[in-house]
């Protein structure tokens, strides 16, 4: 049986004048994937790695 991969995308709004920086994009994408990953028992070792090479 072939694990089927899911991609997901997060779209951010940013309601005030400046631009987001990284870490902040960082901190909002970690949130928001850890809540998917708890949702469907995902454990990821590498979620930093990940976000630092797409997330720059």
């Amino acid at each position: 049986m072939k694990k089927r991969k899911e991609a997901f995308t997060l779209h951010f709004q940013c309601v005030e004048d400046h631009s987001l920086s990284v870490e902040i994009v960082k901190n909002l994408v970690r949130v928001e994937t850890n809540k998917v990953f708890a949702k469907h028992g995902v454990v990821c070792h590498n979620l930093e790695e990940i976000l630092d090479k797409y997330i720059t």
